[in-house]
Order: structure tokens, then sequence, then C-alpha cells
């Protein structure tokens, strides 16, 4: 085996081999395992894993079928949509009953589910500038209104209760 030089513009890694022997419950030895731990990365002794960070270019799924690949193919755009709703939905309650209706059918989403899907884009795209606006001038103090009557509907005799609440000048329910 020849030794190779290290070009000039490049760094040697650091890296170890960590041995262990995996046993049985009654004491005796099940296997050996080994294992490459490299820049500095330490083996967690209770996870049994290693972090090992890859860039991966490419995903291609493979089938015997053209159909099921055309279909995986088809539904990942529309659930990475769906999580990044998700993820916006913690800023943006307006549309988090929508995205939590949609997320229920991730894993066999049909056209229905898609188009609902770019509704909440569309509606999304539609109002950048939609939310509550707190003044610098704000009190932050909670102040709530409500307006019931009781049975007041004379053909069902049901109550209508209306509330609005407000932080400090802005309505926030």
């Amino acid at each position: 085996m020849d030794m190779i030089l290290l070009p000039a513009e490049k760094r040697v890694i650091d890296s170890k081999w960590v041995f262990k022997l995996k046993l049985n419950p009654d004491d005796s030895v099940n296997r050996y395992e080994a294992r490459l731990v490299a820049m500095g990365y330490n083996q967690i002794e209770e996870t049994g894993c290693l972090a090992l960070l890859v860039y991966v270019d490419d995903i291609l799924p493979t089938s015997p079928s053209q159909d099921s690949i055309a279909d995986v193919k088809r539904t990942i755009p529309e659930q990475n949509v769906v999580v990044r709703l998700l993820y916006l939905g913690f800023t943006r309650p307006d549309i988090s009953y929508s995205v939590q209706q949609l997320s229920q059918f991730l894993q066999h989403p049909t056209d229905q589910h898609l188009c609902a899907t770019l509704h909440v884009v569309r509606y999304l795209k539609g109002s950048p500038h939609t939310g509550l606006f707190f003044p610098s001038s704000n009190s932050f103090q909670l102040v709530a209104y409500t307006d019931a009557d009781w049975a007041s509907c004379v053909d069902t005799r049901r109550s209508v209760t209306g509330y609005c609440i407000f932080l400090g000048s802005t309505l926030v329910s």
C-alpha cells in the first residue's frame, strides 16, 4: 500500500475507530461492532447511532409500476407545502384549522386535497399584510365585552350571544 501526499489546500479529518461488544441477555457475545467516529462527533452510549451528515442530490423512486412512481412524485410537493403551512399556522391562526384538516390526508391525498392546499396558498398570497397591529402607545389592558339575550328568538327560543375581546385598542377575538 502506497502513501499518498495530502494536497496543500486540503486538511486531514481526524477520526478514530470505536470497538464494542454486543452481548446477549446471558452475557454471551452476540456480535462485535466497529464504528468510525470522525471530526469530533462522539457516539452517545444510549442511542447506539452516529450522526453522519451527507448531502443527497436526488432521490430516485423505483417500482415495477410506472403508475406508483407517478403517484409518489405527484404527492411529494403537496406534502412539502402542507408541512410548511403547518409551521406557518403557528404565526397565522387564521389558517391553522384549514391546514390541520389538510394534514390528515398527507398519506393519500386526492385532487380535492391539492385544490384545497392551493386555495390556502392563494389566500396567503392575497393577504400578506393581514394581521394584528399593536401600536406602541397600546396599554396592553385586556377588556372583554359580551352581549347575551336569553331565548330571544321567537321561532326557536334559542339564545344568541356575542363577544369581543380587546388587548389595549386592538381587537383580538
